[in-house]
């Protein structure tokens, strides 16, 4: 099992905007937390997530930073990071947008949280993949020891605020826990879920399963059934829940009519790019090269769709931009004739040498922040209906949405030879983006969950 690291970062006076990280010669790393000067008095807000902020990080962690900026406008936040081991995108330090904009920051690593690993015996891994099932009750809603717990209490910067905000659901249950202990107080509770996870594990399901074998299907309904009453409890519970999809949203209040839910949309701050004319279109796929929707849905679309465009538009070429692929996808990619960026320090460049961007995506849950990227920097998008889920977006006026890869081949073509549909979908997708996906629109929300419970 992993050993808790636990991290406060401390910025003395005089020092830098950089977070120093105090190292303890045992297995626990403890300092001091960081100060946001001059934040004296106004509402407290705790928030609580398992993805860092970070603006040019993967979409998760640019959500989290916007909603940092929410939150910091309307008070004065302190920031715990609650993590996996296996959480490749987790940090000790915050970047440099970040920090400014907290009071204290605090970070751990949740040893119980540690996922099933692969053992020599095919069977003791089964036997890992149910004891993980049953110990955490759901990786993606877990519950945790009174011990942990506890030590989750210890990192706390105060135990007592106006208002606590959890990102995501797995971060809502352990808030629930500590208040449960009595180790957490707070006047309002908001949360924002930022998918429904449950419909996610459902369409992967339906989509993946079959390769997964009997036990991984068993087990995945199990999680799932425990995921979707935990989604529903804090929705019954707390003061109010967030969501980036209306659709989903209407889904919840289906089933909770009294909930007080919000819509908290995706947010991109990028700037717009000039166009780009080539007779050579390179097409670009950005995402989390992790993340096994984003897997799927580009091996789908170069096995399926790619080969097409190519008959079509020789000439092109295929762009893929993600952080933490495998080995096997990038050969992949490469065998098919793609170049593979990984863990860049900046996408634009990508964007600005690009064509049109595309969101092949067959299963997800929650709205693609890639896509309102991509309209941000004035790029236009073919996407699948389940990537544009979500988003206010007409097909034929702030993107092309198909149904499947031979719509979508065809879709690219047309705008890599379609000069006025390109310049249409370019100028409608960037107006809408500003409207709809701006950092104050998701302040209102916010500020209205919490002022208003």
């Amino acid at each position: 099992m992993a050993t808790n690291r636990m991290f406060r970062g401390v910025r003395r006076p005089g020092d830098s905007e950089a977070l120093v990280v105090n190292q303890m010669p045992d297995a626990d790393r403890v300092a001091a937390p960081v100060s946001k000067s001059g934040a004296e008095g106004g509402t407290t807000i705790l928030f609580v997530t398992r993805l860092p902020p970070d603006p040019d990080g993967p979409g998760g962690t640019q959500r989290a930073m916007q909603l940092l900026r929410a939150l910091a406008s309307i008070g004065i936040v302190d920031l715990v990071l609650l993590h996996r081991s296996s959480d490749l995108e987790a940090v000790k330090t915050l970047s440099g947008p970040a920090q400014s904009l907290v009071r204290n920051f605090a970070a751990l690593e949740i040893s119980e949280w540690a996922p099933a690993k692969h053992s020599v015996s095919k069977w003791k891994w089964k036997w890992r993949q149910i004891e993980e099932v049953f110990r955490l009750h759901a990786v993606d809603a877990p519950r945790f020891s009174a011990s942990m717990i506890s030590k989750i209490a210890s990192v706390l910067p105060e135990s007592d605020y106006d208002v606590i905000f959890a990102g995501r659901l797995s971060s809502a249950c352990i808030v629930n826990q500590l208040m449960s202990n009595g180790q957490l107080r707070a006047r309002t509770r908001v949360s924002d879920l930022d998918d429904l996870i449950s419909r996610f594990r459902e369409r992967e399901l339906k989509v993946v399963g079959a390769a997964q074998g009997m036990l991984r299907r068993i087990l995945q309904r199990i999680s799932i059934r425990r995921v979707r009453n935990a989604e529903l409890e804090i929705c019954r519970h707390w003061d109010a829940v967030g969501l980036p999809v209306a659709e989903e949203l209407e889904w919840l209040r289906a089933r909770v009519p009294a909930a007080a839910l919000q819509l908290f949309p995706n947010v991109v701050d990028r700037r717009l790019l000039p166009i780009q004319r080539s007779t050579k279109p390179n097409i670009l796929f950005v995402g989390h090269l992790g993340y096994t929707p984003n897997i799927d849905g580009l091996r789908t679309f170069l096995t399926e769709a790619w080969p097409c465009i190519l008959q079509r538009v020789p000439e092109a070429t295929l762009t893929v931009v993600g952080m933490y692929p495998d080995l096997a996808l990038s050969q992949f990619v490469a065998d098919n004739g793609g170049k593979l960026y990984a863990n860049v320090p900046s996408v634009e460049p990508y964007y600005q040498n690009s064509t049109l961007v595309i969101s092949p995506i067959r299963y997800a849950s929650g709205t693609r922040i890639k896509i309102i990227e991509a309209m941000a920097f004035g790029r236009p998008v073919v996407s699948t209906k389940i990537g544009a889920e979500g988003l206010q977006i007409k097909s034929g006026d702030h993107a092309l949405i198909v149904d499947d890869m031979k719509e979508f081949s065809e879709a690219v073509v047309r705008l890599c030879t379609d000069d006025d549909l390109y310049d249409h979908i370019v100028f409608s997708a960037n107006v809408l983006q500003k409207q709809k996906y701006s950092l104050d629109a998701l302040t209102e929300e916010i500020r209205e969950a919490i002022m208003c419970p």
